[in-house]
């Protein structure tokens, strides 16, 4: 049984954005702006697309359509926002990010690579309530670090170093302010 898993609304109505996402390619740092519109159609880096989503539910398979092309694809890998995809037989690995966390992500990694030390900074205010570091602790890229609790969601909070852990000034039912520097992180 096929399934369109795009959304479909009145012809008539005007489109309107629904979704604003910038997906980055590990390998070659290319930036991929998409929007998605309530008429099912897709701008990638301002070039217009006719792209849906299909679900073979009988052979458990997405196809990805675009006019009469049909690529199947899988998320075979997802670890917080990155994506490892198999689309068409090719692997892609993608970091998936909203404008906003976009902006943030570039803003707080101009410490650039020559730096010996990275700063995690409450990118809003809430609650810790839970810290899976301590000092010294060797931590990977990716590895969760702590939970931060803001509008009664639960944000893990992940390294995106690899290193040492040389400050903790957390620690659990700790309230923290936003941009406060909460963990440094040698690299």
């Amino acid at each position: 049984m096929k399934k369109d898993l795009s959304k479909q609304n009145d012809k008539k109505a005007e489109s309107q954005l629904i979704a604003e996402y910038i997906a980055l390619h590990a390998e070659s740092e290319k930036e991929y702006a998409f929007k998605f519109y309530s008429d099912g159609k897709v701008k990638v880096n301002n070039e217009l697309f006719d792209i849906w989503l299909e679900e073979d539910t009988d052979e458990d398979l997405i196809f990805i359509k675009s006019g009469d092309k049909r690529y199947p694809a899988e998320i075979f890998d997802k670890k917080q926002n990155k994506y490892n995809i198999l689309i068409n037989g090719l692997n892609y690995v993608f970091t998936i990010e909203t404008p906003l966390s976009y902006r943030r992500k570039k803003y707080f990694g101009q410490d650039g690579p020559d730096t010996k030390t990275q700063n995690i900074i409450a990118t809003m205010s809430g609650k810790i309530t839970d810290v899976f570091v301590d000092i010294d602790s060797e931590v990977r890229e990716g590895e969760p670090l702590f939970i931060l609790e803001s509008m009664k969601m639960q944000n893990e909070i992940s390294s995106p170093v690899k290193g040492k852990v040389v400050k903790l000034n957390i620690k659990p039912n700790d309230t923290v302010m936003k941009d406060e520097i909460l963990i440094e992180i040698q690299k």
